[in-house]
């Protein structure tokens, strides 16, 4: 009985220095003598916590482990300090959902997490009953919704409805009204504002290089929002069900990839201007968005997957650049006032399905093109032009001239004031700089171009006059 009291007594001693006292003063030493008996450390750490070794060498703390002694020698402390390192390297992460466990639950004082800390992952604390966390400046990542559901969070709200830790936007589902994010932050996380149904717009600054999955997602009474130029991907359902989302929606440049579902049912907005620069629109991209009428898609997208304008049901011609590789599953699907829709590429894979595109609905393209071959098998009406010779001939006389120039450059005015004139087939071929617009630029370009012609020249495609002067 003397021998199991002194080695019960060793292993709550150990417990107390790793779990209730300041890792550094725990860590000094791999071992603890404890008269006769050695104590080691790490194996008691692997009593709390499961440790996953990282490509840099470091450790990751995986998961809590510990369970609650029914008759301990010693109280366990409210208190948490977790270790700075394990078998002699550091442990500078906390994994996703690693705390996220019932045996977590008796953790209701305060978490110290040590300064060999740099990123926590998403979940890592979700559901925990710590009603504090110090958290070092060595932290640069916090994963989604890593504290959420917790009395810390709550108090933190409390402070501040818009929770920055380090910089980093951890959550503002409670703000309201109109929120300026500061110009501190690089990104705004997945969830950040998720189902907040208060928040009526958000200033995003140029500082911001992403939105991630479902950031805005739920936000009902959401009814501005800017996109700066610094964003380079909104993430998958970033503003899903936005429905007070209004007018005319411009995607920067600077953006790369729109993500699946990313504005999905935003059906107040009237137009989607898709600028030059982005190359991936994801499945259900703009599904719902049924009061859009107009949207540009520019000459640098080169996929456009499933579903992705389907139910814009006042949508009423697109033109897909020759970019374009892919049309995905029911692209255009319960698109009612689709008239016409251009494909520019004479190869471009359309997904091989009667509801790709609405059975009343024209299609525009090449001969002998998948385009054509679409019509044919899916009895569609289908409209050729031989789009090498006839880029820049917008008035149908064979001829590249001034009065081409002149009427790209009356839709471009036009346009502007929201009252287009050219059909699709016009609009593809004023389109001589590909860039999925009609702009001053092109009305330009066919000028020059009709100069060049009066001039001697013997190049008869603009497409390969541009690219030659480029």
């Amino acid at each position: 009985m003397k021998i199991h009291k002194i080695i019960t007594a060793a292993i709550a001693v150990c417990t107390a220095v790793t779990f209730g006292m300041p890792s550094d003063a725990g860590l000094r030493s791999n071992a603890i003598d404890l008269g006769n008996i050695d104590i080691d450390v790490d194996a008691s750490l692997e009593n709390q916590y499961k440790f996953t070794l990282k490509n840099d060498g470091t450790y990751e703390i995986s998961k809590y482990i510990r369970e609650p002694e029914e008759n301990p020698v010693f109280t366990p402390s409210p208190d948490i300090y977790l270790p700075k390192s394990y078998k002699g390297k550091p442990v500078t992460s906390i994994g996703a959902g690693a705390f996220c466990t019932n045996n977590f639950d008796y953790i209701t004082g305060t978490v110290n997490i040590p300064s060999s800390i740099t990123s926590i992952g998403d979940y890592a604390f979700w559901m925990g009953e710590f009603s504090n966390c110090n958290i070092p400046e060595t932290v640069t990542s916090i994963g989604i919704q890593a504290f959420d559901n917790t009395p810390y969070l709550e108090n933190m709200r409390k402070k501040d409805p818009v929770v920055i830790i380090n910089n980093i936007l951890v959550d503002a589902k409670t703000a309201s009204g109109d929120v300026v994010l500061p110009n501190t932050l690089t990104t705004i996380p997945g969830y950040a504002f998720y189902e907040n149904e208060s928040v009526e717009s958000v200033y995003i600054p140029d500082t911001v290089r992403s939105i991630g999955k479902y950031a805005f997602s739920g936000c009902s009474s959401l009814k501005k929002v800017n996109i700066p130029n610094s964003i380079t991907e909104i993430s998958g359902w970033a503003f899903k069900h936005c429905e007070k989302l209004s007018g005319a929606l411009t995607i920067p440049s600077s953006v790369k990839t729109i993500g699946d579902g990313a504005f999905w049912s935003c059906s107040g907005l009237s137009s989607i201007n898709i600028e030059n620069g982005v190359t991936y629109i994801g499945g259900s991209a703009f599904k719902f968005c049924m009061s859009v009428t107009d949207v540009s898609i520019p000459g640098s997208v080169k996929t456009i997957e499933g579903c992705a304008f389907s139910e814009n049901r006042q949508l009423k011609k697109i033109v897909i650049p020759a970019s374009v590789g892919l049309i995905g599953q029911g692209c255009f699907r319960y698109c009612y006032s689709l008239d016409s829709v251009t494909i520019m590429n004479p190869e471009c894979v359309i997904y091989d399905d009667d509801d790709t595109f609405p059975y009343y609905t024209d299609i525009l393209g090449i001969e002998d093109s998948t385009a054509h071959n679409y019509a044919k098998k899916y009895d569609r009406t289908f409209k050729s032009f031989d789009s090498l010779n006839l880029y820049g001939d917008v008035d149908g006389d064979k001829k590249i001239t001034a009065n081409d120039a002149s009427l790209v450059l009356t839709e471009y005015a036009a346009l502007s004031a929201g009252k287009a004139a050219f059909t699709a087939e016009q609009t593809a071929l004023a389109d001589v700089d590909g860039d999925g617009k009609i702009t001053a630029n092109d009305a330009s370009n066919i000028l020059m171009f009709y100069a060049y012609l009066s001039g001697n020249g013997t190049e008869t495609d603009i497409k390969i006059w541009l690219n030659n002067l480029s």
